[in-house]
């Protein structure tokens, strides 16, 4: 149907907040849309409270399934949707009432494949802390690779075969820089009618915080699947939020590892970075100054030998014996 909208959201152990992020899509403005909910292998109640949802909205689809990731999750949402249009929703957050009406107007108007809005940041007593915008340039696709807070048309997802790589974790940036590689507009709205709830206990914030997640593995399977034409053309650009993951990911995972567990992790990702010719050669002019110094201050105690120095100050983990 015309203009009618995907929204995907998997679902794992969500019994809790399911409803209110149901409630809040189903109160939109714009009543086209087509609700998949995938319920990822939940061990607590969140398959018996989408069945009683689904009593009073019948059109809610629910694929039940065994626990096998986001990724895969979203995926199963992609191939089951038929709108016109897709967006993702996280289990836990909500949207404000006239949230898809709006990234509809503004898609539309700009005719683009991806809009992005910015987002409000609530805590796990659903109190906002903090309000992120949005400035519409040709860096914001890079600022924030989070699935959600973005409206996609879906041919250009299913066209381009673009899906969530096979991956536990950093899924996201990954089908996020891909998108970005094969779109031909992005546009940025100031908007800030998602509504993100910061639960510190899910599974993602705090398996991100040790080495278990395979950085390399998620860098070879973006180089594989981002368009080729557009690395090509960007590609000092690519390298550069490239780069800015690896840090990101060395100095977030490797907070509380040993010494010596954080060196082997650094020269692990810094020869992948060297055999893939990854360099950063620029600084994007709109990305924000104080991650630019995170990364130019990395590189250069790098490139001076001082890492031995750094993790001495840095790491928290506490040696065997």
């Amino acid at each position: 149907m015309k203009d009618k909208i995907s929204l995907i959201i998997p679902a794992y152990n969500s019994e809790k907040v399911i409803t209110k992020c149901l409630d809040s899509i189903y109160d939109q403005t714009h009543k086209n849309i087509e609700v998949i909910v995938v319920n990822d292998g939940s061990k607590d109640g969140t398959l018996s409270v989408l069945k009683k949802y689904k009593r009073k909205h019948k059109d809610l689809i629910i694929i039940d399934k065994e626990n096998a990731g986001q990724a895969e999750a979203r995926n199963d949402g992609i191939k089951k949707s038929t709108g016109k249009y897709m967006m993702f929703i996280d289990a836990d957050d909500f949207l404000e009432v006239d949230y898809l009406e709006v990234m509809l107007k503004a898609l539309k108007k700009e005719k683009a494949d991806i809009v992005i809005s910015g987002y409000k940041n609530f805590n796990v007593n659903y109190e906002m802390q903090s309000v992120v915008k949005r400035k519409n340039n040709s860096w914001v696709q890079f600022t924030a690779c989070t699935p959600w807070a973005r409206l996609y048309r879906s041919d250009f997802i299913k066209n381009n075969n673009i899906l969530y790589p096979d991956l536990k974790y950093c899924e996201d940036y990954d089908f996020i820089v891909i998108a970005a590689s094969f779109a031909k507009k992005v546009v940025a709205i100031e908007n800030t009618g998602y509504g993100y709830y910061y639960n510190t206990t899910s599974l993602t914030k705090t398996i991100y915080r040790s080495f278990k997640v395979d950085f390399i593995k998620a860098g070879d399977e973006l180089l594989a699947r981002i368009n080729k034409k557009y690395y090509k053309n960007n590609f000092k650009l690519i390298n550069y939020t490239i780069i800015k993951q690896a840090i990101y990911y060395l100095l977030v995972a490797g907070k509380r590892a040993t010494r010596k567990e954080y060196i082997l992790k650094h020269k692990e990702v810094f020869d992948w970075l060297e055999a893939n010719n990854i360099k950063a050669k620029i600084y994007p002019k709109k990305e924000q100054f104080y991650i630019k110094a995170v990364v130019f201050i990395y590189l250069l105690l790098n490139k001076l030998h001082l890492m031995n120095l750094f993790t001495l100050i840095y790491c928290k983990g506490k040696e065997n014996g």
